[in-house]
């Protein structure tokens, strides 16, 4: 769209970039060297981030924030059958020259005479309206422990010194939030909703003569995914231990683990791992080799094959504290 504005009829030029722990360069698709030139092409970027990046060293001024064990911050669990909020709060003083991210937004908007309507906007976005009581005074600035204890009070009641005590209030999703009690049933079976979004979508392109619509590829609203078999499933039988090494961008950081798909495919490798490996007497790894679906096959053996172990890997050096692996472990733990 950046690079063909007509196309898209944009009937503006963006020139400055606003980056708050974001690195598009990594986890946005698209040709790296086209990024290289969007880049490029700002007139100003600044970054809100406590590592460098490959995005943020376009930057043209960087505002180092805390790292997460530097501030607080009061984060939803939103597992598919468990709610509830974590608390991430500070172990340690700031040891440089940082600010919260609260506290520079609060600078910036303050500086530039929008801090009343920030603050009106997070009302907003955090639901405090819906108990105006909690709701986030909007001619003075907020910090982020503030702003966790009022998100705490609007949960369950509960202030933020319960959550310095407790950790967190994650419990099993409720029925009446699992069953879409505003629609009368649960989430459709056969996903039909995207046939409609389809349908309406075709219907405002065409009124808004949206130049691109017929270029548009309406094949992807499939109610359902298409019976394909697995790739890794057709792989040569020796490899018994896969790794499923992809990114989606409509996954948000551990997500993946709770992708029903991923659970299933998971589960079908496991069983097959442990069939194969009471066939077999050598605990070694033997090699590793990349199939022909992309993922990487491992023969392996097991001294104790009768129960598989799960395991999660990440990054330190990226990681920003979402507490999403926390949130979100793998079945077995």
């Amino acid at each position: 769209m950046l690079k063909q504005p007509e196309k898209y009829d944009l009937p503006y030029r963006p020139d400055t970039v606003l980056l708050c722990h974001a690195n598009p360069l990594w986890n946005v698709p698209g040709d790296r060297k086209t990024w290289y030139e969007i880049l490029r092409s700002m007139r100003f970027i600044v970054a809100i981030d406590i590592i460098p990046n490959e995005t943020n060293e376009f930057a043209d001024i960087i505002l180092p924030a805390h790292d997460f064990f530097e501030g607080w911050n009061l984060l939803m669990n939103d597992g598919a059958h468990t709610e509830g909020l974590s608390l991430r709060q500070p172990v340690s003083a700031p040891l440089y020259d940082t600010k919260s991210d609260e506290d520079i937004f609060n600078e910036l908007a303050d500086r530039l005479g929008f801090l009343t309507a920030g603050n009106r906007m997070l009302n907003i976005a955090i639901g405090l309206q819906l108990k105006p009581e909690l709701m986030l005074e909007t001619d003075r600035r907020h910090t982020d422990k503030d702003i966790a204890d009022r998100k705490a009070r609007l949960w369950n009641g509960k202030d933020v010194n319960w959550y310095i005590e407790h950790g967190h209030s994650v419990t099993p999703r409720q029925p009446k939030k699992t069953y879409r009690p505003w629609e009368g049933l649960r989430l459709r079976f056969y996903i039909e909703g995207l046939l409609h979004m389809r349908d309406d979508l075709k219907r405002k392109m065409e009124d808004a003569k949206v130049p691109i619509r017929h270029e548009w590829d309406w094949e992807c609203y499939q109610p359902l995914p298409l019976p394909l078999i697995d790739p890794v499933l057709k792989e040569p039988a020796e490899f018994n231990l896969y790794a499923n090494t992809f990114k989606e961008i409509h996954l948000n950081f551990a997500e993946t683990v709770g992708t029903p798909r991923a659970t299933d495919s998971s589960w079908e490798l496991h069983a097959s791992v442990l069939r194969r490996a009471r066939h077999r007497k050598d605990p070694q790894i033997v090699g590793l080799a990349a199939g022909r679906s992309g993922q990487f096959g491992v023969r392996a053996e097991r001294k104790d094959p009768l129960m598989p172990r799960w395991g999660m890997v990440f990054d330190l050096k990226r990681c920003i504290g979402c507490n999403a692996c926390a949130n979100r472990p793998p079945l077995g733990g």
